[in-house]
């Protein structure tokens, strides 16, 4: 198991700093000039375009159920505790409820405290199911997979989620605060993961 979790990480910063061009020097040298606009937040209060602590990239591990954030230099700069997808393998539909693996970006961040979210149980709407913010990743098969926080946070560290990766309130507060569009975002699979979507081939 701990060469599995090794070999997730080596590949995951071998995805990095290899297939993805100036990784590893400045981290806004993923943007080229027709990129999105460099910005934090797409609506609402604005904080700093340029995140403190040079962040570069997040890595979260579905092995591990951690959201990591890096520097440039490959200094951990922010750990926190997840909850990801309650189907196990890579997404593969719109309608799965599995969290997607690879490299991908993020696309907007977005204020979601008055958002609310249809609950099967009863059949009402609840707010403050996605905490006050939303990180919107682009994905191949759903815009709707994002970074966001919980109205359960007793589920974290629990694969409960509809596809998305969960954070406390206050962990996704504070990883706002260091992100910004464009930014890299590398989820990694668990080794249940791996054996789902072999058993899938």
């Amino acid at each position: 198991m701990e060469e599995l979790k090794a070999s997730a990480r080596k590949i995951a910063f071998c995805l990095l700093f290899c297939l993805i061009p100036g990784a590893g020097s400045d981290p806004h040298s993923f943007y080229s000039a027709a990129s999105e606009p460099m910005k934090t937040v797409e609506e609402g209060p604005v904080s700093s375009a340029v995140p403190s602590g040079n962040a570069a990239f997040i890595l979260v591990s579905k092995e591990d159920m951690c959201l990591q954030l890096y520097s440039s230099c490959s200094e951990l700069l922010f750990s926190a505790p997840i909850s990801c997808g309650s189907e196990y393998g890579d997404k593969r539909t719109k309608e799965d409820e599995r969290t997607p693996e690879g490299v991908f970006s993020i696309r907007r961040i977005e204020p979601s405290s008055e958002w609310t979210h249809l609950n099967p149980e009863n059949g009402c709407r609840e707010k403050g199911c996605y905490g006050d913010w939303f990180i919107r990743l682009n994905t191949p098969l759903s815009l709707r997979i994002g970074i966001h926080g919980t109205n359960k946070p007793e589920e974290i560290g629990l694969r409960t989620s509809e596809g998305c990766i969960r954070l406390n309130n206050k962990d996704i507060d504070r990883l706002v605060e260091m992100v910004y569009v464009g930014m890299p975002v590398i989820i990694t699979p668990a080794a249940e993961d791996i054996a789902a979507d072999t058993k899938a081939l």
